[in-house]
């Protein structure tokens, strides 16, 4: 049981995920196998102790859109080398692509062949040079593509691709092998062919989707804020270089 499950879990085409998505990958090979077994194994392992993360909660409005074709787009970094990465914020589809630079030509290059894969409406991204700049914006307004940006660290906007990033780092980081295009390809199918436990299904099998239950939540919250007018409430406070101990609200 311990080899299997090893073996599953340190293969780049189906491992590095959590105790739960361990299971549903054993399971399907495995009938007899027992969530309590695998997360008796699971948390038994030094390398998965070593990058487990705490995971926040937000009570906040979710980041989600009526059109199944918004996403969110951002450069990542990997041992200097750049990787554009992007993420459908309804059906948590993944696109990355390794870039030999993050010059202009190379981002719009990047950014048109992403968007012959995957059609999108509606791009958001942080404010960096690579994506606001003459050469992207003209590409993208000339095919009819609407581009938002926020500040860099904006979780409230950018929370969806911010997210995604660590997750695909933190896979890069276990896998531990030479960085490559084929080693992407891999760990981009596995994260979309992965039961997710926010939609109770694959990325792959939500294609096309939007998330009711992420848009109802965010009615209500509207409808919530709609009985604050009039009333004194405080606000989140930009983060500062060095501001850990500071105040983080108005």
């Amino acid at each position: 049981m311990d080899s299997f499950l090893s073996q599953l879990y340190h293969d780049p085409a189906s491992g590095y995920v959590s105790a739960y998505k361990l299971y549903k990958k054993a399971k399907s090979t495995n009938k007899d196998i027992t969530l309590k077994q695998v997360k008796e194994w699971y948390k038994k392992q030094l390398d998965i102790q070593q990058h487990q993360t705490q995971v926040k909660q937000y009570p906040e409005f979710r980041i989600t859109s009526r059109d199944p074709d918004v996403w969110q787009m951002d450069l990542m970094f990997v041992n200097k080398k750049p990787i554009f990465i992007a993420i459908n914020i309804n059906s948590r589809i993944g696109y990355i692509e390794l870039l030999k630079n993050k010059t202009a030509p190379v981002i719009e290059k990047a950014l048109l062949k992403f968007i012959a894969v995957h059609n999108p409406s509606q791009l958001t991204s942080d404010n960096g040079s690579e994506f606001i700049n003459k050469k992207v914006e003209s590409m993208l307004k000339k095919i009819d593509i609407e581009h938002y940006n926020a500040e860099a660290g904006d979780h409230s906007v950018l929370g969806k691709i911010d997210r995604f990033i660590r997750t695909i780092k933190q896979r890069l980081t276990k896998i531990d092998q030479p960085l490559t295009q084929k080693l992407l390809n891999e760990v981009i199918q596995n994260y979309n062919d992965t039961y997710h436990s926010v939609l109770k299904a694959t990325p792959n099998s939500m294609k096309g989707e939007t998330i009711r239950a992420d848009i109802d939540h965010n009615l209500k919250v509207m409808d919530d804020m709609a009985h604050l007018i009039n009333t004194s409430v405080r606000y989140k406070l930009k983060s500062k270089t060095f501001g850990k101990e500071a105040a983080k609200y108005s």
